[in-house]
């Protein structure tokens, strides 16, 4: 997890936490991803992951807060570097 490319942790972290296989990542988008929030105080308890959005295998899955945050911060990061992030 200390291995410096960015793109690792959210990867590792969303695959051990969701067990979606690695071909999976081929169809995930970043709509298909969302936090699931704690309805009383608004914090983030997990990140809801739909895999295979569209597909007749579709299903959701559930990640965990670290993943969530992981991923949303590797999403920032691409756009503040100049990527255009669309659904």
């Amino acid at each position: 997890m200390e291995y410096p490319d960015k793109r690792i942790n959210p990867l590792v972290l969303t695959i051990l936490s969701s067990a979606i296989r690695l071909g999976a990542w081929d169809y995930l988008r970043v709509k298909d991803v969302s936090p699931f929030k704690d309805k009383i105080t608004g914090d983030v308890i997990a990140g809801r992951i739909v895999v295979y959005a569209g597909e007749h295998d579709q299903y959701v899955s559930l990640i965990t807060p670290e993943a969530w945050f992981s991923l949303e911060e590797w999403i920032n990061y691409r756009k503040q570097h100049g990527e255009k992030i669309t659904p």
